[in-house]
Formats: C-alpha cells, structure tokens, sequence
C-alpha cells in the first residue's frame, strides 16, 4: 500500500496528457488507474483503466471470424486470428500449434496438419466431409526466460449441399410422332459441392 501512495504522489501533481513514472514501483498484480479531464466550463469525463503486472504474461490471440461458422465443402477456409503477447517489448517468441479434436461430437475425419505451424490455419476446397462437425485448437505459446500458452477453439460445420438433375428441354417435353430417334441430355446436371467430381446416370420410366 505504501508503494501504491508513492505512485500516487507521481502522477497526481502532473498536468500533462501523458504521465511516465519507474516500472520497478508498481508491483506484480492488477492495478486500478483513473484519468479525469476537464474542460474550461469546469466539465469533466473519467476513464478507469486497469494495469496487469505479471511475470510471464499470456500470449492473446485476435480471432478473425466467430468460433462457429457454417461452410461449404467446395470453398476453401482460412480460420485463426492475430496473435501477439501482452507487455513484451519484442523479447518473446511466438510459436502456433493446431490440433485436431476428434470423435464424440466432432468428425473422426483426420485432417492434415503437419505444415500448420502459423496462427492461420487454411483448409483447401473439398478437403471436409459433407453433413460433419470440425474442431481445431490453436494453441500460442510466448517463450523468453519463461513460457505461458492461450489456446483458442474454433468449430467448422460442413453444410450438406444439394445435388441438382437437370434435364435440357425442362420437365416437359415434347415428340413428334414421326421422329425416328428420341434423345434426352442430362448434361447440366451438377454436384454443388464437388463440381469436378462425376455424376452416375440411371434412367427409367417412371409411370404415372
């Protein structure tokens, strides 16, 4: 407590937009600070501000995008986020890991990771399984002198797309009596989630 009134004594006499007292007079824990501006018409606006001193701080990770998103399996993915430590002045390293949940409520379906050694994971189109639910951790961890690690979850559900069979000439067609030959073209028919894939054509007659 004593240091905390020392501190106080600094940093209340200056009338500045900024205050700069010795690092080595706060101690390690969390440290509430309020700033108070006043304006000529006696006016005044508070901030409150907390200030966590630790030894070994956590590294934050910035996620881009929300930790549940609905995909399509034919486009590709990027998930992961902005990753940096708090209060290091440049002296820690960052490492990135991803990890793969699997079984119980998330897809058995393995998916490769040998190369994810960066805080952006991309999964490339028609990698994922249709109708299936993906888990992946990241996990970031600051080294310097000592080690601390965040890790993050993200959940990609796999939408199940649509098969479309479509017939040239629409659902109604018509022949002439005198027509030799009957032709039919199913051609434009297509796998909305795998376009380069294949289709099998079976054909029958469906009586009314």
């Amino acid at each position: 407590m004593r240091i905390l009134k020392e501190i106080s004594r600094m940093i209340r006499s200056p009338n500045n937009h900024t205050i700069t007292f010795p690092s080595d007079k706060l101690p390690t824990g969390i440290h509430r600070f309020e700033l108070s501006v006043t304006n000529w018409f006696n006016r005044t606006s508070r901030a409150v501000f907390n200030v966590n001193k630790a030894l070994a701080h956590k590294p934050r990770v910035v996620r881009i995008g929300g930790k549940v998103r609905s995909i399509s399996r034919s486009q590709g993915v990027e998930i992961g986020g902005v990753i940096y430590a708090p209060g290091c002045s440049g002296g820690k390293t960052l490492t990135s890991v991803w990890q793969q949940k699997l079984g119980n409520e998330f897809s058995k379906h393995i998916v490769p990771l040998e190369r994810a050694k960066k805080p952006i994971l991309q999964i490339p189109p028609n990698v994922l399984l249709m109708g299936e639910v993906y888990a992946f951790t990241l996990q970031v961890t600051a080294t310097f002198d000592d080690s601390s690690s965040t890790s993050v979850d993200y959940i990609l559900k796999v939408r199940v797309d649509p098969i479309y069979a479509k017939i040239a000439g629409g659902d109604e067609i018509d022949v002439d009596v005198g027509k030799r030959m009957i032709f039919f073209d199913a051609s434009q028919s297509y796998d909305s989630a795998n376009p380069s894939y294949s289709l099998t054509f079976r054909w029958k007659v469906a009586q009314r």
